[in-house]
């Protein structure tokens, strides 16, 4: 008995493990890609700066977009670097336990 609660205490480790990266990696993954885009318009003669509204009869330069993460994104970045890193702890804590059970 004492025996089959090791073996599941040591399976439920590596699965705790495996939930770590996996949703590590689900987190950073899917906000890597979760950026905003917006547009700066400059009318001829007058220094680039956001316009409230478009007007199509001024005489505008080519729009300068740019690219930028939220709060909400960078947070959730981070926090999937960290439970990926945490994971990876894990994982190399179990088999340095391991060899040095070998010895």
């Amino acid at each position: 008995m004492k025996l089959l609660i090791q073996n599941i205490k040591r399976l439920v480790k590596i699965i705790l493990e495996n939930i770590f990266l996996l949703v590590g990696a689900y987190l950073f993954t899917l906000n890597l890609f979760n950026f905003k885009h917006d547009a700066y318009y400059a009318r001829e003669g007058v220094v680039a700066g956001k316009i409230a509204g478009y007007n199509p009869s001024a005489s505008y330069t080519d729009p300068a977009i740019y690219y930028y993460y939220n709060s909400d994104t960078i947070t959730n970045l981070a926090l999937g670097v960290i439970l990926i890193i945490l994971g990876l702890l894990l994982i190399k804590e179990r088999y340095s336990k391991k060899q040095i059970e070998r010895l």
